[in-house]
């Protein structure tokens, strides 16, 4: 049985309001690193208790090591009306993935992170976990996360996301290996999903 989690109704430690981000940030440090699938309007039809607990625009699948493993959102404004609840978000999570994991020790670096900030002009429906897979995949020397900012519509067929790329090495990195970086990460988005910086 799906393990369900709800965020409180107050400001996350930023002091900023809760959104989908930062309570997908907030999951993020209970399970680990996932990333998010759009469901689909088929799949919203097919399981009933997403178009009736989840907002309709607002949820996603939870995917770690390529298996969907729960699913998270606004709750759905039409149950938060006819319930009279306060709007907020919820996840159901697989209690499997709850389950204490033996722990990986792994080398570190002891030089700053570097970040590099971009938004991105993108088709509407593509959606960030393909843009997160691209990237990792093309295995872009020192390039180590992705992380998801902002998104908002820039016309009726195209999104604006910004993102953050997490830039670490075991040397230190020049500025010109830093924007190399950069260059190789909008090279591949440019590419693979006719992405273009703002």
């Amino acid at each position: 049985m799906p393990a369900a989690l709800k965020t409180p109704h107050y400001p996350h430690p930023k002091g900023m309001a809760w959104d989908f981000y930062a309570f997908a940030t907030t999951l993020s440090h209970i399970l680990g690193s996932f990333s998010l699938q759009a469901l689909s309007p088929k799949e919203q039809q097919e399981n009933s208790y997403l178009s009736t607990a989840y907002h309709p625009y607002a949820s996603a699948w939870l995917v770690m090591g390529g298996q969907k493993v729960g699913v998270m959102g606004a709750i759905n404004p039409i149950l938060v009306q006819e319930a009279d609840l306060l709007e907020g978000f919820i996840a159901e999570v697989q209690g499997s993935v709850l389950s204490p994991k033996p722990y990986k020790a792994k080398e570190f670096s002891k030089l700053p992170t570097s970040f590099r900030d971009l938004t991105l002009i993108l088709d509407k429906d593509c959606p960030f976990a393909a843009l997160q897979e691209a990237l990792m995949q093309a295995q872009i020397p020192h390039l180590q996360e992705v992380i998801a900012l902002d998104l908002y519509a820039e016309n009726a067929n195209q999104i604006a996301l910004s993102l953050r790329l997490k830039i670490q090495s075991h040397t230190a990195l020049t500025d010109k290996e830093l924007q190399e970086v950069v260059q190789g990460a909008l090279g591949v988005l440019e590419t693979r999903l006719n992405a273009k910086l703002k």
